[in-house]
């Protein structure tokens, strides 16, 4: 037994929705109960494409205009990301794209072929691979 007060004496979920601080005891929202585990961790999913498809993924895009002309343009950008998040110790995961899978999926959603369209697949693909 501890002979100090280590968190908020109220039961989430029982006491105050879950999810959320308690209201009686502010002091304890943003710190963590002994015995709590620790925040989830993020892994950052980058859709990449094959070199062969970029022209075809270029005719498809809403957002024509926010891509770079070349895959080695965009390859180049998306390599000096990967560095950044490699001396930050950032995790990350590649996730390959094919054009006609990113039609399909918009197509499925309703939703344009556009960055958070790409960006939303590729977390769905992570996500389904963790599984």
């Amino acid at each position: 037994m501890m002979e100090e007060i280590n968190g908020c004496p109220h039961e989430e979920g029982v006491d105050y929705p879950l999810g959320q601080a308690c209201p009686e005891c502010p002091f304890w929202s943003e710190r963590r109960r002994p015995g709590d585990r620790p925040a989830t961790s993020f892994l950052t999913a980058i859709a990449s494409y094959k070199p062969d498809q970029w022209e075809a993924l270029l005719a498809s895009a809403a957002d024509r205009e926010n891509l770079e002309d070349t895959w080695e343009q965009w390859n180049e950008g998306v390599e000096k990301l990967i560095a950044k998040f490699e001396a930050k110790s950032i995790p990350y995961v590649r996730v390959p794209l094919d054009v006609e899978e990113i039609k399909q999926f918009c197509e499925e959603q309703g939703i344009p072929n556009d960055g958070k369209a790409r960006v939303n697949l590729a977390i769905r693909k992570t996500e389904q691979n963790k599984g």
